[in-house]
C-alpha cells in the first residue's frame, strides 16, 4: 500500500460523501482515546456525585470489530473471521479498499439469528423493593413446529417470585410470549438474568446484566480530628441504616494539618455536573494536594489526581470560543462565554503550567488575550453586601484578570495604575488582588503601600452566580493572594483563623468556596511545624494498621469501632467518612428556600392523581420551580429520578408542538439525560416559577419506587427542595395480570 494513503484516502473518500476516518487512520493509543473520550466533568463512569446513579451499567454489548489493514490474494479475495458475542439482528459489513490512487467501497447486510431467539423485556434498572413481570418472546426462526421449555435463573440482588420453568409450543417461522415475575431485593448492585430455552434438540440461552440502583441519594457522614502524644481517639464508625452491601467507609491519618480541611475537598471531586466552574474548582486544589486527592478519592475515581487536573485542562479547550473566552456549558457559543469562569480557567492553566502540566499555550494565550480585551472596558457592576449596601464598583472579573496576567507573566501596567488611582471603587477583595499584582512584578512598595491594613467588615451578600461573591470565598481569595505574595505578612494568620471559624459555622459552601478556602489553608498548612508523632489502630479490639509518618488510608474499617493511639511528639490529625445507601430508601422531604414539585398528566391532558399507568401509556412529566421568598437563585441543578417502569420518549417538550396544550413551558440553560434519570440546569429571576416537562412511556408491568424530585442551588446548599418519592404502579393494557 502507498505509505501515505492514511493521509490521502480519507479525503478522497470524503469528497463522495462517505465519513471514514475511523477505518483508514492508525488507531489511537489508550492515552490518546482517554483524552477524546473522557471529562472530569460529571461522567458516570469517573465521578460517584450524588445525583448520579454509582452503579455502572454494562447491559449494552457493542458488537463492532476492525480488521485492520488486510492483503487481498490473487483473486482479489480478503478473508477476515471473528467472534460474535450474544447478538441477534443485522449487522453491516464495510470495507474499503484501495491500491495506489484508486479507491473502492462496498458494504454487506448479514443476519445473525439462532434457530429460536430469546428476547426478554427487562426494565434498565431495578430499585429495592420493585416486582417486574418479565415477559420473554420466543421467536421459532425455523420451518419445524416445536415444544420449547424455559427456564430462568438469576443472580446478584434479585430473586423470582413463582414458578422458574415454563413451557409453550412453538410453531415454525412464528412467535410465542412466556411470562416470569422478579422481585428485587432490599440491597443494591449488580444482577443477571438469564433465560435458557431447550427446543429442536438444542439448548438456547440468553444472558443480560442489569443494576439495582439506589431509589435515593448516596449519603456520606464525615468528620475530622486531632491528638497529641499519649492521646487516644475512638471513632464509631457504625453509626448509620447504610444497607451493608453499599456501606463503605475511609479512615485517614496524616501530620499534615490540612487534612482537617478534606471534607471539602472531597466534596469537590464528588461533584457531578460538568460546567466551567465545577470542572476547574474539582482539578485546581489538586495541582497542589495530589497525594490527599488520591486518599479521598470516591469509589469509582477512575485515575489519579494528576490525571483528572490534565483530564480538566483538556477539557477546557473544548470549551474555547473563537472570541478566546469559555463558555459556561460545553457547546456554548459567544452568547453563553463566562467572563469570571474564564479569569477562573485561565488562574488554573497558569498554575498547572507551572507545576508541570500539559498545558496547550496557543489556547492559553488566545484565553489571556480574551482576559486582556475584557479588563480594557473598564467594566462597573453592582454588589450587595451584608450590611444592606448596594453600590456601584469596578468589576470583580477586571482587577482578577489583572491578576491572572500579571501571573502569567504579563505586565499590565498602565492598566494597573489606572486602578490604582481609583481603590475607592473596588471591592475589598479586589484590593488584595491588585495590590498582589505588583508584588508578582517584584513592586513590593506599591504591595505594601496598597494592601490593606485589615480585612475589613464589608461583606458581601452571596451570590448563586456572576462572580459567586459570599463571605467566605472573598476571605479565602484574599489569604489565597497574601501567601501568593507574602506569605509571612502579618494579616495571615488572622485571616486563617477566621476563615476556618467560618468554614465550621456555615452549613453548605459552594465549590468556589470549597476550591479558594482549601488552596489557601492548604498552601498555609505546608509552612505548618513538622510533628514526628505516630500512632497505632485498632478495629473492633483488633490491629489494623500503624502509623508511622506516610499518610496512612485504612479502607477495611466499615461498621467498626475504631481507636488510635497516638505516641511521640507533635500532633495526629484524622478525617474518616461513611457512606451509603439508606436500607429503608429514605429521605428527608423539604423545602429550603426552593420548592419543586412534580406532576403527571395524561397525554392529552388531564392530571393523573395516583401514578397508575397502562403498559405502552405516554405520560407528560411535569416539573415546577420556584424560590419559596422569590429571591433571585441562580445556577439550580433539578433532578429527576425516573422508576424502572418508565423510559424517557421526549426530553424537549415545547408549547405548540407534539403536545398541544402545553403552556408557558421553561427552556433549561442545559439539559443532561441519563438512563434512569434527567437533569434541569437553570436560574431563577425575582419571583419567577419555572415549568419544564417530559415525555415518558410505561414500558414494564409492575411496581416500581419513585425516587423524589430534588432542586439544589450548586453555589449555596441552603437553597434546596427534596419531594415526591414514593411508588408508581404500570398495569396490562387490558388490565390483565398475564400468565
Amino acid at each position: 500500500p502507498d505509505p501515505y494513503a492514511h493521509y490521502y484516502a480519507p479525503r478522497a473518500l470524503e469528497v463522495a460523501g462517505y465519513d471514514i476516518y475511523p477505518l483508514l487512520l492508525p488507531e489511537l493509543s489508550k492515552t490518546q482515546a482517554s483524552r477524546r473520550t473522557q471529562s472530569t466533568g460529571g461522567s458516570e463512569d469517573s465521578f460517584l456525585g450524588r445525583r448520579q446513579n454509582p452503579l455502572a451499567n454494562r447491559r449494552v454489548k457493542l458488537v463492532s470489530f476492525w480488521s485492520g489493514t488486510l492483503k487481498a490474494d490473487m483473486s482479489g479475495t480478503v478473508r477476515y473471521s471473528f467472534d460474535i458475542p450474544q447478538f441477534n439482528g443485522s449487522l453491516r459489513i464495510m470495507a474499503v479498499a484501495w491500491k495506489g490512487n484508486q479507491f473502492g467501497h462496498a458494504e454487506q447486510a448479514m443476519i445473525v439469528a439462532d434457530p429460536i431467539v430469546i428476547s426478554p423485556g427487562i426494565p434498565r434498572f431495578f430499585s429495592p423493593g420493585d416486582t417486574v413481570q418479565m415477559p420473554v418472546t420466543l421467536t421459532n426462526t425455523t420451518t419445524q413446529h416445536t415444544d420449547v421449555t424455559a427456564v430462568a435463573e438469576v443472580e446478584g440482588p434479585l430473586q423470582l417470585v413463582g414458578p422458574a420453568q415454563r413451557t409453550l409450543t412453538l410453531r415454525a417461522n412464528s412467535e410465542g410470549r412466556l411470562t416470569f415475575r422478579l422481585a428485587a431485593q432490599s440491597a443494591i448492585g449488580e444482577a443477571k438474568i438469564r433465560i435458557r430455552v431447550q427446543g429442536l434438540g438444542e439448548q438456547f440461552w440468553d444472558e443480560t446484566e442489569v443494576t439495582v440502583r439506589p431509589p435515593s441519594t448516596l449519603q456520606f457522614n464525615t468528620g475530622a480530628g486531632s491528638l497529641t502524644g499519649g492521646k487516644s481517639e475512638e471513632i464509631n464508625l457504625s453509626k448509620d441504616d447504610f444497607l451493608p452491601a453499599s456501606r463503605q467507609a475511609r479512615l485517614i491519618v496524616s501530620r499534615n494539618p490540612a487534612l482537617q480541611y478534606v471534607k471539602d475537598l472531597g466534596e469537590l471531586v464528588r461533584y457531578p455536573h460538568g460546567c466551567l466552574e465545577q470542572t476547574v474548582s474539582q482539578a485546581f486544589p489538586q495541582v497542589y494536594f495530589q497525594d490527599l486527592a488520591a486518599h479521598i478519592a470516591p469509589r469509582g475515581f477512575t485515575g489519579t489526581p494528576a490525571y483528572h487536573v490534565q483530564q480538566a485542562i483538556f477539557k477546557l479547550q473544548s470549551m474555547q470560543t473563537y472570541g478566546g473566552g469559555l463558555t459556561y456549558w460545553p457547546g456554548g457559543d459567544e452568547e453563553g462565554v463566562s467572563w469570571w469562569g474564564s479569569a477562573y480557567a485561565a488562574h488554573f492553566l497558569v498554575e498547572a503550567d507551572k507545576a508541570g502540566f500539559e498545558v496547550n499555550r496557543l489556547m492559553l494565550n488566545k484565553l489571556l488575550n480574551y482576559l486582556q480585551q475584557q479588563a480594557g472596558n473598564r467594566s462597573l457592576a453592582y454588589y450587595t453586601f451584608l450590611n444592606g449596601q448596594r453600590s456601584r464598583y469596578v468589576s470583580r472579573e477586571t482587577i482578577y484578570s489583572l491578576f491572572v496576567l500579571t501571573l502569567s507573566g504579563r505586565k499590565p501596567t498602565g492598566q494597573l495604575n489606572y486602578y490604582r488611582q481609583r481603590m475607592e471603587t473596588l471591592t475589598p477583595d479586589s484590593r488584595y488582588l491588585l495590590a498582589a499584582s505588583y508584588a508578582l512584578l517584584g513592586d513590593m512598595k506599591s504591595w505594601n503601600t496598597l494592601v490593606p491594613p485589615a480585612y475589613g467588615n464589608q461583606l458581601s451578600a452571596p451570590e448563586t452566580g456572576g462572580t459567586y461573591a459570599s463571605p467566605v470565598r472573598d476571605r479565602a481569595l484574599a489569604l489565597y493572594v497574601l501567601l501568593e505574595a507574602d506569605p509571612k505578612h502579618a494579616q495571615v494568620p488572622s485571616l486563617a483563623k477566621t476563615l476556618a471559624q467560618q468554614m465550621g459555622q456555615v452549613r453548605y459552601l459552594s465549590t468556589q468556596e470549597r476550591s479558594f478556602a482549601f488552596m489557601a489553608l492548604g498552601k498555609l498548612a505546608r509552612r505548618a511545624a513538622q510533628s514526628t508523632a505516630t500512632a497505632t489502630l485498632t478495629a473492633n479490639g483488633q490491629p489494623v494498621g500503624v502509623f508511622l509518618g506516610q499518610d496512612l488510608v485504612l479502607d477495611n474499617v466499615a461498621g467498626k469501632q475504631v481507636q488510635i493511639q497516638c505516641q511521640g511528639e507533635g500532633t495526629l490529625y484524622y478525617f474518616w467518612e461513611t457512606s451509603g445507601i439508606s436500607a429503608s430508601g429514605a429521605y428527608t422531604e423539604e423545602d429550603s428556600k426552593l420548592k419543586v414539585r412534580r406532576t403527571f398528566y395524561a397525554r392529552k391532558g388531564g392530571m393523573i392523581g395516583k401514578p397508575v399507568f397502562r403498559q405502552n401509556e405516554l405520560v407528560v412529566v411535569e416539573l415546577t420551580l420556584q424560590a419559596e421568598r422569590g429571591d433571585v437563585v441562580e445556577n439550580i441543578a433539578l433532578t429527576d429520578l425516573l422508576p424502572a417502569g418508565l423510559e424517557i420518549e421526549n426530553p424537549r417538550l415545547s408549547a405548540g408542538g407534539a403536545i398541544e396544550w402545553l403552556q408557558n413551558v421553561s427552556q433549561p440553560q442545559h439539559m443532561d439525560i441519563r438512563d434512569d434519570r434527567i437533569h434541569f440546569f437553570t436560574g431563577l429571576s425575582k419571583g419567577e416559577i419555572h415549568t419544564y416537562y417530559y415525555l415518558a412511556r410505561a414500558v414494564t408491568v409492575g411496581k416500581f419506587r419513585q425516587g423524589p424530585a430534588s432542586a439544589d442551588a450548586m453555589y449555596d446548599g441552603s437553597y434546596h427542595s427534596y419531594h415526591g418519592g414514593g411508588w408508581v404502579e404500570v398495569l396490562e393494557p387490558d388490565g390483565g395480570s398475564g400468565n
